[in-house]
């Protein structure tokens, strides 16, 4: 039996404002397991992020443990979650995050040399993975000159060049029209299909769907658990935005 890829146990998550102090995370619990993809959804403000942030290791929690990949990132120190999100987790953000003075293909390959591997084989692999997003025309351009749902899919490779063993994806489809959100997900679930474990934070209730889980944060605690047995629309053509529900 394997090992889950996160525990998280009794988190909590403060935060000061000046005037009084705010518990974003009440004792919160969750375990993903090798290859599960979750949506993680919930109003503004119950928390959602906030545990991806942490889960991702850019934050500490006040209290608890959290566990990925086999490593405790509430008891690392700063260099060692750094060290940590370079080797087990990938991170693709709603606002995309590429570094504009390199092309698409040179922000895809960054991670890669960040880790240690070679500049011809990082670029080799960036190519790669950019072909395989359906990108090969546009891998030596600015990312600038992208659309949104290609620059997406830049991040998603970059996210993945690595070979994390989590995935975390902050509202991957927030920003894009349907089309291109379509696009994106039709990635991240060949993502999955071939292994890849997978925390989503979404609004949209039909971009939740395609996950095997889907758990609803209120209030700092997670409230609602729905496993999802139907099959997953082949097409996403049904996808479309749901913000703020």
């Amino acid at each position: 039996m394997t090992t889950p890829i996160v525990i998280a146990h009794d988190v909590h998550r403060c935060v000061d404002t000046g005037t009084r102090r705010i518990e974003i995370l009440r004792g919160l619990d969750l375990v993903i397991e090798e290859g599960e993809w979750v949506a993680i959804m919930g109003a503004s403000g119950s928390g959602k992020s906030t545990l991806l942030h942490l889960l991702g290791g850019l934050d500490l929690p006040d209290s608890g443990s959290i566990t990925v990949a086999g490593r405790r990132l509430d008891q690392a120190s700063e260099a060692e979650r750094a060290r940590i999100r370079r080797s087990d987790i990938g991170y693709v953000f709603q606002s995309y995050n590429l570094l504009t003075e390199l092309t698409a293909v040179g922000n895809v390959a960054l991670p890669l040399r960040i880790s240690g591997v070679g500049r011809k084989a990082a670029l080799a692999r960036a190519r790669t993975l950019l072909a395989e997003l359906g990108l090969t025309d546009q891998a030596d351009g600015s990312v600038a000159e992208l659309s949104g749902g290609e620059q997406q899919r830049v991040a998603l490779a970059r996210a993945v060049a690595t070979g994390p063993a989590l995935l975390l994806a902050d509202e991957p489809t927030g920003a894009l029209d349907t089309e291109a959100g379509a696009a994106v997900m039709r990635q991240l679930a060949a993502r999955n299909d071939a292994g890849q474990t997978i925390a989503m934070v979404t609004h949209d209730h039909r971009v939740a769907a395609q996950a095997d889980r889907i758990l609803v944060v209120s209030d700092g605690r997670f409230v609602e658990e729905h496993s999802l047995l139907e099959t997953r629309s082949p097409d996403f053509t049904n996808l479309v935005s749901l913000d703020g529900v």
